[in-house]
């Protein structure tokens, strides 16, 4: 949390404040305000804390993660090419290069180069399309067989088949939790490679190899694999950008539930830190509406009955307010003086008690209003204005309170950064 209120202090001692922190509440609190809220907010800092810190952190990798770059991962694994769609995605495109002058058998064998393990498409090629001159069919659907021109070591597949291989696959347009179902085809895909002594074979394997002859296969090789499933599924990079994409994704649905219902938490702990703040500002609002002595002289409504008497010195002085035949603002009738008029909150610790706000500011000289204490606790302080203070760049006693504020405000201010700055 030493962090939190390390940000929060840094922000305490821009000048000007942040309007965030300038605008606050906190800041117009009097002592007595301050120091009955204070414990209430350090609770809800604390709490705010312990919510944000039960956020399980994201894995630098997921919290990258972008919807673009999702897409263009999916699309290099699926057509081989992060720019390229089921409708023109080329031959080329998907097995890494042209294969015309390839063994079939060489090119369905999964490992570097222009083969099989270039992309889905390119897997989906060697157990799917059927070889010129060949009979093997039903392996796939009958749109995904293609029309036999792909000839081992002189024609390669033609464009329009490894598109429509494209096309009859599902479209998950509208599916739900797309995520989970990578993930889930990623794991049934082990579960279809058969095996003899030396190989695995993905696909429709009877004897020797995946060359596509009748007798033979239409699959994809992966060497060894009996050996060391897992080095043979690693021959396949398609399948492991995928895995770390499935992963990624999943991570990343998992920490945007728990951001949102963490995200609700803290604006109700928000709420209720506002509602801490503005609750002693009412109270002492009312309590200066009424005035020391019980009568209503601060009182905006009594202003304005001053107001309607400025013509009527009889009416003026019935109604509380004092009469000054000679003013020179023309405004005869005014509200009795004697204290600051701060229930619009406009005067120097707007927030404060009139006592304190109106005893520091009649102190004309540093040694009395230091001398401004209510026991061991000082009540003024003689020094330049701050950011809500009038006369900012003059030296005079000011109200204490907003010294306390500060502190105060240092609290709200890491409630502030937990709740908004992450």
């Amino acid at each position: 949390m030493w962090l939190t209120w390390l940000d929060a202090a840094q922000k305490l001692a821009q000048d000007p404040l942040p309007n965030n922190i300038k605008d606050s509440a906190a800041l117009k609190l009097s002592p007595e305000g301050a120091a009955h809220v204070r414990p209430m907010i350090k609770a809800v800092a604390a709490k705010a804390h312990h919510l944000r810190a039960a956020l399980t952190e994201l894995n630098p990798e997921a919290r990258k993660l972008t919807a673009d770059a999702a897409i263009k991962t999916l699309k290099e694994a699926a057509y081989g090419k992060d720019n390229k769609k089921a409708s023109d995605v080329t031959a080329t495109d998907a097995l890494g290069g042209n294969v015309a002058t390839d063994n079939r058998q060489d090119t369905c064998t999964a490992k570097s180069g222009k083969t099989a393990a270039n992309s889905v498409l390119a897997t989906l090629a060697c157990l799917c399309l059927k070889p010129f001159g060949g009979t093997p069919a039903g392996v796939c659907t009958e749109k995904a067989e293609g029309s036999a021109t792909w000839s081992s070591a002189s024609a390669a597949q033609s464009n329009q088949d490894v598109r429509n291989i494209a096309s009859s696959c599902p479209s998950l347009k509208n599916a739900q939790n797309k995520a989970e179902l990578l993930r889930q085809a990623i794991a049934v895909l082990p579960t279809l490679i058969t095996t003899d002594a030396a190989n695995g074979y993905l696909g429709s394997f009877k004897a020797t190899n995946c060359n596509g002859a009748q007798g033979n296969g239409m699959c994809v090789q992966l060497d060894n694999y009996p050996a060391d499933t897992k080095a043979g599924l690693a021959k396949l990079p398609w399948l492991t950008a995928l895995t770390t994409l499935s992963s990624q994704l999943i991570q990343r649905a998992a920490y945007n539930t728990a951001q949102a219902e963490l995200d609700k938490h803290l604006a109700a702990e928000k709420s209720q830190l506002e509602h801490l703040l503005v609750e002693p500002i009412k109270i002492a609002t009312t309590e200066k509406t009424l005035g020391a002595d019980g009568s209503a002289s601060e009182s905006p409504q009594n202003q304005k009955e001053c107001d309607k008497n400025h013509n009527n010195k009889d009416n003026c002085t019935k109604n509380g307010c004092d009469y000054d035949e000679n003013a020179k603002d023309g405004k005869k009738c005014k509200p009795k003086p004697g204290k600051e008029n701060t229930a619009t909150g406009t005067g120097e610790g707007a927030a404060g008690t009139a006592k304190a706000s109106s005893g520091c500011a009649g102190h004309k000289n540093q040694p009395d209003c230091e001398k401004d204490k209510t026991g061991d606790k000082q009540n003024c302080a003689w020094r330049k204005g701050k950011d809500n203070e009038p006369d900012k760049d003059t030296e005079k006693c000011r109200n204490g309170s907003f010294l306390v504020n500060q502190q105060l405000a240092l609290s709200m201010a890491a409630v502030f950064v937990s709740l908004v700055a992450f």
